[in-house]
């Protein structure tokens, strides 16, 4: 079967795409490793604010110069993820829930530990 997960990811792409860009917003998609790193952002950037997609997408510091001047010193990295767990107290108890929850952040914040 030499090219159905070629075929499976295009369709894929292809579904994200028409999600997103009749979104009322600017999606993006970025790698996070080692180096911000720009690899998808919708065309409503161009529509909205007035910046290519193609130029934030080829010049990692473009997104850079749309800030305003006063504000570029307060930008600053840092991780962050929301999790969210929904579960009914009738049938699990909540302070079970909790500690899972807990687990799963510690579990996140360490991936290591899945090794062990």
């Amino acid at each position: 079967m030499a090219g159905t997960s070629e075929r499976s990811s295009a369709i894929s792409d292809d579904r994200f795409r028409a999600l997103v860009e009749d979104l009322p917003a600017v999606t993006y998609i970025a790698d996070f490793v080692g180096t911000f790193t720009l690899r998808y952002i919708s065309p409503q950037l161009e529509e909205l604010f007035g910046y290519s997609p193609e130029r934030w997408i080829a010049d990692e510091n473009a997104w850079v110069e749309a800030v305003h001047p006063d504000d570029r010193g307060r930008i600053v990295a840092r991780d962050m993820m929301n999790l969210t767990l929904v579960c009914d107290h009738r049938i699990l108890y909540g302070a079970d829930a909790a500690q899972f929850l807990a687990r799963i952040k510690a579990l996140l914040e360490a991936p290591l530990r899945l090794a062990l």
